[in-house]
């Protein structure tokens, strides 16, 4: 292995020092994870409006084998500072002083999502219409009842049949090709 026979020359740390470098590091990130109470990178500052992009990273270069392909999500946060407000800097990680054999586990409230799904059971918000009138409400008037238009739809279809766009995508898509529809 190369950086133990850069080692052995006195030109690198020893392998060994390595991986327990990376086990202090995952144990610190960890702890600032438990801390925070948030899983974040590491540079983004407290206080701060920020928002974030997530979409899909998929690669299947072919359909008969799965050894090839890829699927993950990829997660953009961006923070926006302005003159006044620059955010609060979170300061440097601390290295625990001992030995660390390995990285303790995240909170299960980090690393267990609970499945999202329609059920028939779970009625729709009731169609009511705002208590006060405003500008942003008079705006958003017509788009608002086109997602009502969506959600009657999906929550009327029993199964998906080919002739129903249930997908928000596909019922909107449907809109802009046929306005009477």
């Amino acid at each position: 292995m190369l950086v133990t026979m850069l080692h052995e020359q006195g030109l690198s740390i020893s392998y060994d020092r390595v991986l327990e470098i990376s086990v202090q590091l995952g144990d610190a990130t960890v702890n600032r994870y438990r801390e925070d109470g948030v899983v974040c990178p590491q540079v983004l500052r407290r206080g701060l409006f920020t928002t974030t992009a997530m979409d899909n990273i998929d690669h299947n270069p072919t359909a008969t084998t799965a050894t090839t392909s890829f699927h993950g999500t990829s997660i953009s946060a961006f923070q926006h500072p302005t003159k006044d407000k620059q955010g609060e800097y979170r300061g440097p990680m601390r290295l625990g002083e001992e030995k660390v054999k390995t990285v303790p586990e995240l909170p299960d409230s980090f690393t267990i999502i609970r499945p999202a799904f329609f059920t028939k059971k779970t009625p729709f918000p009731p169609h009511s219409s705002p208590v006060q009138t405003d500008p942003v409400t008079t705006l958003l008037g017509p788009q608002l009842a086109m997602e009502y238009e969506w959600l009657e739809k999906v929550s009327a279809t029993e199964e998906t049949d080919g002739a129903v766009n249930m997908t928000w995508r596909a019922h909107h898509a449907s809109k802009k090709r046929n306005p009477e529809a």
